[in-house]
């Protein structure tokens, strides 16, 4: 993801590291010989362990604490804030840090934002998604040239199987968003070009109007990243292409079933929407990231999500 962060324009530098290649991770810890700071909000042991020969090597280091490991690590911690959405979580790291941010502000900014939530999540007390505030937007002037066309983008995939919507549920609302006089264009990675491919046959099945571009494994991320912004609407599941479409200020509908709000991933944006199953699932959350299999069999937390919910979502 190295060129994607760069094409954003954010960053000067971009260090990437292979997972399971210690060679990587030593290239990178000479890279970063000399820095001032590391702020790291990834809690895995491996990021840790990076950490702590960062600050044997003089570097300070701020994290998230808990545990043996994170006291090593970090020469300042503190306690993930669960009950806030992940971004402030994130920045919640920089309370500490006086040097970038006054901490009293930055302080006073996420308790009064904590003080607003009527749950968890950044959510109201009946569960509407927050409006997110210009302090923490993460929406880039990058994109904003573009011109938005009368388009929906479609991203029916994930790597995790179970956070799938139906391939039905989408060709429903693409057939729909066709008979209004929308595009249609689905992306997503190679591997769920097979997907996007199903859902297109499925929507022709369902009415001959309107095109349809299948654009599943031709385009790398920031050209994703535009065909969204060129959109009106995108239609994604929890997954990448959900917080893509939040970052370009397409409007978004995310379909969430094995997953729930509660975890914090909600998409950071003032015009998303979330659908979720109606009925309470006892089986619902089945874990972080849902699962590859339903462990009930049934993927009811998906089947039951009915096109129409969503397409409620998509009025001009």
């Amino acid at each position: 993801m190295g060129s994607f962060f760069l094409g954003l324009g954010l960053f000067k530098e971009v260090i990437e590291v292979e997972k399971g290649q210690a060679e990587s991770y030593h290239s990178a810890r000479k890279k970063l010989a000399g820095v001032r700071l590391l702020i790291s909000p990834h809690e895995s042991p491996r990021s840790k362990v990076m950490a702590l020969r960062l600050r044997v090597d003089g570097v300070s280091t701020v994290g998230y604490s808990g545990g043996l490991l994170s006291q090593l690590a970090y020469t300042e911690s503190r306690p993930r804030p669960m009950h806030l959405p992940e971004a402030l979580r994130q920045l919640a790291l920089l309370e500490n840090e006086s040097d970038l941010w006054s901490t009293s502000l930055w302080r006073s900014r996420l308790a009064d934002f904590s003080k607003q939530q009527g749950a968890s999540g950044g959510r109201t007390a009946t569960g509407e998604l927050m409006p997110v505030p210009d302090w923490a937007s993460m929406q880039l002037d990058l994109f904003s040239d573009l011109i938005r066309t009368d388009t929906v983008v479609l991203a029916p995939g994930s790597v995790w199987a179970t956070k799938r919507w139906t391939p039905s549920g989408f060709a429903e609302v693409g057939a729909a968003m066709l008979e209004r006089g929308y595009a249609i264009k689905l992306v997503g990675t190679p591997e769920e070009r097979d997907i996007c491919q199903t859902v297109a046959a499925h929507i022709r099945k369902l009415t001959l109007v309107g095109n349809i571009e299948n654009h599943a494994g031709e385009m790398d991320l920031m050209q994703t990243a535009r065909t969204i912004a060129g959109a009106r609407f995108a239609v994604t599941n929890d997954s990448g292409a959900m917080h893509i479409a939040a970052m370009v200020g397409t409007r978004v509908v995310g379909v969430f079933g094995p997953t729930v709000l509660d975890f914090g991933y909600r998409p950071w944006a003032l015009n998303a929407k979330v659908i979720q199953p109606e009925s309470v699932l006892k089986c619902r959350p089945c874990g972080k990231h849902g699962a590859r299999k339903c462990p009930i069999g049934t993927h009811e937390c998906m089947t039951g999500i009915l096109a129409a919910s969503v397409l409620r979502q998509l009025a001009d």
